[in-house]
């Protein structure tokens, strides 16, 4: 053949010819065979790379279909905490306006003192402890039955002061403030009966560092709530009866009434203009 892939001869007995395969044939066969090889090859790497595609485009159709959603989701909430707030303030709005027509109760005048004077002193009691648990954390300050009787004594002035003498003089105002500031917010909801035993065990002298430290927390935690619960309780009254900044009379007119709180201020309700 032309193309070398077989050979002819021809029989010299029987003067058949005959075609015999060379390897030029197997060679041309196997390129054959491997183009067509390589051809579904990349009809299958086409059709992978369509379908790949496809998916990853149905995928990121899903994905923003998904944060649309999402974002008018979060659009509808933060439109409802409008319309909340607004109605809020339109409560508020209302109730000051109400409020304006009279006068404010003397009681809700008391009421108000003296949540503002417990939630005052609490705080101010929570800023002192923060000092008094330094002293007993860094030992600057030692507590227990023999230490308090002989500084009791220094303070009464029957025994020499010593460098805890001052100390511990700080520390029995801070027990004094406590206990009066306790006393003060037990005139509306009665303290929880932990931080009553807390605070009388500190209050007998008898404990050390460690056990003193560890009634301080229970007290610092229920003076806390006292303080957040009197504030709240203040800023709803104010709400109700619009009194911040509104309960200045006109000159010439009288003073309607007035009275004394529980911690001694005095107080006076005078007419709106």
């Amino acid at each position: 053949m032309a193309d070398g892939a077989f050979i002819a001869s021809t029989d010299p007995r029987t003067g058949e010819t005959r075609l015999s395969r060379t390897p030029v044939a197997d060679y041309q066969q196997g390129l054959t065979q491997a183009r067509f090889d390589n051809q579904v090859g990349l009809a299958r790497l086409a059709g992978d790379f369509a379908g790949a595609r496809q998916q990853s485009q149905q995928s990121f159709d899903a994905r923003m279909t998904q944060l649309k959603i999402d974002a008018e989701s979060a659009d509808a909430d933060k439109a409802c905490d409008a319309r909340y707030e607004l109605a809020r303030m339109q409560i508020d709005a209302r109730r000051a306006a109400a409020s304006a027509n009279r006068p404010v109760p003397p009681s809700a005048m008391k009421q108000y003192i003296e949540q503002n004077d417990v939630a005052s002193q609490s705080n101010q009691v929570l800023s002192q402890l923060d000092g008094i648990e330094r002293m007993l954390s860094s030992g600057q300050l030692q507590l227990g039955a023999l230490s308090n009787a002989r500084q009791k004594a220094s303070l009464a002035g029957f025994l020499p002061s010593n460098e805890l003498t001052p100390l511990y003089g700080e520390y029995q105002q801070f027990l004094t403030r406590m206990a009066n500031v306790s006393l003060l917010a037990a005139k509306g909801t009665q303290t929880e009966g932990d931080a009553e035993r807390a605070r009388a065990a500190i209050v007998s002298g008898n404990g050390d560092n460690a056990s003193v430290l560890a009634n301080l927390r229970v007290v610092r935690e229920v003076l806390r709530r006292q303080a957040d619960q009197a504030s709240q309780n203040a800023s709803t009254i104010n709400r109700t009866y619009g009194i911040e900044g509104n309960h200045e009379a006109s000159p010439g007119r009288a003073i309607n009434s007035g009275g004394v709180t529980s911690t001694g201020h005095r107080f006076t309700v005078l007419p709106r203009r």
